[in-house]
């Protein structure tokens, strides 16, 4: 093998094994074709956004008196891919700090909105909601919330 050649075969190895590549052979005079490589970028994080927490008003909801819809949209996090939703209380202003309340639903479809009924106990400006990402998913570029907790009431 010529030493012309040794390198745009190094090149070819190395962006296979890193990621996708795409070879073009140059015209011209030149008898060595040019490589060029275009490796795929790292996946993406999953990130979710909590929209709202409002009052759910559907007729479903009129035997549930104090209902409430969450409402959230994700980024990079395939439809297919489930979310836990969580009531948490903030306990500490300064840093700010939340303990879990309890779980409104877990691997919950990504659909973006969930419904749930407080208990008597669970109101007030100390409660919040919290989408996360669910524990049974794994991202390759990694997940994380986008928002603050959004306040439940």
């Amino acid at each position: 093998m010529k030493n012309h050649h040794v390198i745009p075969l190094i090149l070819v190895v190395a962006a296979v094994i890193v990621g996708t590549a795409t070879i073009v052979a140059m015209q011209g005079t030149s008898s060595t074709p040019s490589i060029v490589a275009e490796v795929s970028p790292a996946p993406s994080e999953a990130i979710i956004s909590v929209l709202s927490v409002s009052a759910d008003t559907s007729l479903a909801a009129a035997g549930a008196a104090g209902s409430r819809i969450v409402q959230w949209q994700t980024q990079n996090y395939p439809a297919t891919s489930k979310v836990n939703i969580n009531l948490i209380k903030k306990v500490s202003s300064d840093p700010s700090t939340y303990e879990l309340v309890r779980v409104i639903a877990t691997d919950s479809p990504n659909d973006g909105t969930e419904s749930w009924t407080p208990a008597a106990t669970e109101s007030g400006d100390s409660f919040f909601i919290e989408v996360v990402c669910s524990a049974n998913q794994t991202f390759s570029g990694g997940c994380r919330a986008n928002t603050a907790p959004t306040k439940a009431f």
